[in-house]
């Protein structure tokens, strides 16, 4: 006698699977918070990408504006419309654009991008973060991601 699986325990246990699996933490990508994108954060911490969406029209200021459209392209997984909206800035998109480059698999791109993020703000730990998980979880090699 053959025993075939269930369909509902088959798709209990890849929705398990698929909530043990790791996930970047994108706290390290977002911009600091300002009194004119405290909407546009509020918007992403609730977890509404579209209401998000929707407020990034309200920011004055067209470099915010870019970045945010840039990291919410990144949030719904566009790596194309991200790495479009955030070359069109300026250096002070690098981690964001280092991040979209690495949804897009273009890991040298990534990389150097993340270091033109290091050299502009030695300070900000996104982009030793970022690096560090991608060289522990992409290349395997530990002793890189803990430098």
């Amino acid at each position: 006698m053959t025993t075939r699986a269930h369909p509902v325990v088959l798709v209990a246990v890849a929705a398990a699977a698929a909530a043990w699996a790791e996930t970047p933490d994108l706290a390290p990508l977002l911009p600091a918070r300002s009194p004119s994108n405290a909407a546009v954060m509020g918007a992403v911490q609730a977890g509404d990408v579209s209401r998000a969406v929707e407020l990034t029209g309200a920011l004055t200021d067209p470099d915010e504006q870019r970045l945010w459209r840039g990291v919410l392209a990144i949030l719904k997984n566009d790596p194309v419309t991200a790495i479009r909206t955030l070359r069109s800035g300026g250096p002070q998109h690098a981690k964001a654009l280092g991040v979209a480059y690495y949804l897009a698999r273009q890991y040298l791109l990534f990389r150097d991008q993340m270091a033109d993020a290091m050299r502009l703000n030695a300070g900000d730990f996104g982009p030793y973060y970022f690096l560090g998980r991608h060289y522990d979880s992409e290349m395997d090699n530990c002793a890189e991601a803990a430098r």
